[in-house]
């Protein structure tokens, strides 16, 4: 080889090798941009609700909001009202649920559950809906009595409402027969006016002893309200089925406790 040749060939082996360095360089390039996209994922994840840990007095208050706010959904007057209390459940939920899923991922999947139910629109579906929110979010505080601290003052507030009073046998009894007396007069009105107005005389007998029906027959207790749904619509035909099965449901409730 001639040393022309020599220098051309070292001239090529030059070039490829600095051609290899730049694609190295670009390969370096790519993996550092892939990084920095993945940590940009990361932190997006993390910021999401369920990643969030919360202090357990916060936690605790948090529960006892959102039984509050369930309450409100299985109370509410007709199925439009019911769906749109339900949107107050997430907005008390999201901030705790993080720590709920972390610390007790079965009861937070029942939460989530009847969230399902609370806002489904069907006013039977968000009582039984309340029902498991309740359950979920007592047997929370019951394993975690630290957060209960937290929830105390809200507890408090609810203590005062017709279903935390809880009431002698004898008064329930007493009561449930009164309740059967509003709904026969209700059912015999002449017309739908007059059984809408008769019916505003259910909840004055009801409240003082619902809480008890409710603490001991939960069934029997949403098929009482209801009742009292159909009895309180204005249409007489509905208002004397509602109170055909109220009569049921006390009947079946006396014949458990007599009282």
């Amino acid at each position: 080889m001639t040393l022309g040749g020599r220098f051309a060939l070292v001239g090529a082996m030059v070039a490829m090798s600095v051609a290899l360095g730049a694609c190295g360089g670009d390969d370096n390039d790519s993996t550092g941009s892939s990084s920095g996209a993945s940590s940009s994922a990361a932190t997006t994840q993390a910021a999401s609700p369920e990643d969030q840990i919360a202090p357990d007095a916060q936690v605790g208050a948090g529960l006892v909001a959102l039984k509050g706010v369930a309450e409100k959904v299985a109370d509410a007057g007709d199925a439009d009202a019911s769906k749109e209390a339900a949107e107050g459940l997430e907005t008390v939920w999201k901030p705790i649920e993080g720590t709920v899923k972390k610390n007790e991922p079965d009861l937070y999947l029942d939460v989530e559950d009847s969230f399902e139910r609370l806002s489904s629109g069907d006013l039977a579906n968000a009582k039984k809906g309340e029902q498991s929110l309740v359950t979920a979010v007592d047997a929370y505080l019951a394993r975690h009595p630290e957060g209960a601290d937290g929830a105390s003052s809200g507890e408090d507030e609810e203590e005062g409402s017709p279903e935390d009073h809880i009431a002698p046998d004898a008064e329930v009894t007493a009561g449930l027969g009164k309740l059967k007396g509003v709904g026969a007069t209700v059912a015999a009105a002449a017309d739908g006016a007059a059984s809408k107005e008769a019916a505003e005389g259910l909840e004055p007998v009801w409240q003082p002893i619902e809480g008890t029906v409710k603490k001991n027959e939960p069934d029997l207790y949403l098929d009482i309200e209801d009742g009292f749904q159909r009895m309180e619509s204005g249409d007489l035909a509905n208002a004397k089925k509602g109170a055909a099965a109220m009569q049921t449901a006390v009947d079946d409730y006396l014949a458990k406790h007599p009282g």
